[in-house]
């Protein structure tokens, strides 16, 4: 199973890739998209956009997690869409706009969408969710679990929304396996 995680932001975009094997899960591939500030609004969001497409086409992902920065949990996919919080600042509403950007390209490739709160990135990736300096310490254990060198900490943070969405995932499809069973 293909999960790809990734951590929404304007100027810097982490995007992990994993595979979700029976006993163990490996990085597939990790990177940090950067837009130019130089460019304009809709430039950027247009190449963020291309991007995250790039990457769906060439992986072919089972299923696609991204961190909500409200903090707000929501889980979007086709049966259930959920409501963000918008923040009021541009800073915010830009990271709003790549978060849009992210659920329209999922859904190009009809992909489950997760969204996860920072805390349960933390949980998914340290065990705890209440962690302080999270970026260093889950950019730290991303490193150990994986033994990936040269990942910054917006890759980091992509490949441990990876896992959460993983867990999420595997869940959720086990669930609907048993209700299948239970209809025949």
């Amino acid at each position: 199973m293909i999960i790809v995680g990734i951590d929404p932001g304007y100027a810097f975009l982490g995007i992990g890739v994993i595979e979700l094997l029976p006993l163990s899960t490996r990085v597939v591939h990790h990177e940090t998209f950067t837009t130019r500030p130089k460019d304009d609004d809709a430039d950027r969001l247009d190449a963020i956009a291309e991007h995250v497409l790039d990457v769906l086409e060439q992986f072919e992902p089972d299923a696609l997690g991204y961190e909500n920065q409200a903090g707000v949990e929501v889980a979007a996919n086709r049966r259930r869409i959920g409501e963000e919080i918008v923040g009021s600042n541009a800073s915010s509403r830009r990271v709003h706009e790549v978060s849009g950007i992210i659920r329209c390209a999922a859904r190009c490739f009809d992909l489950p969408v997760y969204c996860l709160a920072p805390n349960t990135v933390k949980v998914a990736i340290l065990g705890k969710g209440g962690a302080r300096k999270k970026k260093a310490a889950v950019k730290d254990r991303v490193r150990t679990i994986f033994g990936v060198t040269g990942c910054s900490e917006h890759a980091a943070d992509a490949l441990a929304i990876a896992i959460g969405t993983g867990v999420r995932h595997r869940r959720q499809v086990a669930t609907l396996a048993e209700h299948a069973q239970l209809i025949h």
